[in-house]
């Protein structure tokens, strides 16, 4: 188990294995601890620019993605 992440001194406890998605990070409580994977960045040819991470939505479509022309 591990300690609540928003709350590391709190009496409730997180079971083993349990995963969500934190401002676009996927957390997962593992050996007492939490790991935490976040966006991967991607590039493409003639790249104008890139989004925003959308929060509202959950990991890994809540990722930034790249502005690509359109061929």
């Amino acid at each position: 188990n591990c300690p609540p992440l928003d709350d590391p001194q709190g009496d409730k406890t997180v079971p083993e294995g349990t995963k969500f998605d934190k401002k676009c990070v996927q957390y997962e409580c593992k050996d007492g601890g939490y790991e935490g994977i976040g966006c991967a960045e991607f590039h493409c040819e003639g790249q104008t620019g890139s989004t925003d991470y959308n929060y509202s939505l959950s990991y890994p479509e809540c990722c930034p993605q790249p502005i690509c022309p359109k061929n």
